[in-house]
């Protein structure tokens, strides 16, 4: 709506407006509108910022989420292993990377598990289910902390230990581990509900980013055939 439309508008209602009202009023009008524009800019950049955070976020849950199908422990686990090595001079990354070569050579070994009963760790409960690899883990390191480390260090190999987080281990991670489990349950964090809704949501960020990669190259190879022909007429007139 223009200056003029603002002012027959406002006498149309009965207002009497003179050109130093009306400037006056052009003056607020744009004022707000700069206002607004720039309103609108902050809370675009803030809607950004805030679904940058939360796809950074996500994206590392997304990778616990399936680190977690693979080994078959659970998001809660895998995070309580890692925090509890790392405090005691190991990383969680390390610590991550061992669950997944023990999960592995379970996995990929017949006699796994009856080898792991013989060490004195069991792999399956009452019920003849599965453990939870992360238990496993946990009680694989406790049964290493008993030997002597030469001998520790052997069977860490074979099972895919890292020797640094087998050094972690046999200095105690227990009390870090209900450490964790403490501070989850104090502030109401469910890690392995977090790692489902954080798949769910980089599942559809990928879905989207695949549909405007697409329309991206859509547009681009539309404008190359147009753009062609007039390069190649631009490029005969240099010739000629």
């Amino acid at each position: 709506m223009n200056a003029e439309t603002l002012k027959d508008f406002l006498i149309s209602l009965g207002f009497n407006v003179d050109e130093a009202g009306a400037k006056k009023f052009d003056a607020v009008v744009a004022g707000t509108t700069l206002k607004a524009i720039e309103l609108g800019v902050k809370v675009e950049a803030a809607a950004l910022s805030v679904v940058a955070f939360t796809a950074k976020i996500a994206s590392s849950l997304d990778n616990l989420y399936w680190a977690s199908q693979r080994t078959g422990a659970t998001v809660e686990g895998i995070k309580q292993i890692g925090y509890a090595v790392s405090q005691v001079g190991g990383s969680a990354d390390s610590a991550r990377g061992s669950l997944e070569n023990l999960a592995r050579f379970i996995r990929n070994n017949p006699g796994a598990e009856g080898f792991l009963n013989r060490l004195g760790v069991q792999t399956r409960d009452a019920s003849g289910n599965m453990r939870d690899m992360a238990t496993i883990f946990t009680g694989v390191g406790q049964r290493l902390s008993n030997m002597p480390y030469y001998r520790a260090n052997q069977y860490a190999q074979m099972l895919g230990l890292d020797e640094n987080t087998l050094m972690a281990m046999r200095r105690g991670i227990g009390q870090f581990s209900g450490e964790y489990t403490a501070m989850a349950k104090a502030i109401g964090y469910n890690a392995d509900v977090a790692a489902i809704s954080s798949n769910k949501f980089m599942t559809s960020l990928r879905s989207f980013g695949l549909m405007a990669g697409m329309a991206r190259d859509k547009i681009g190879s539309s404008l190359a055939d147009g753009l062609a022909g007039s390069l190649d007429r631009l490029r005969r007139q240099i010739l000629d």
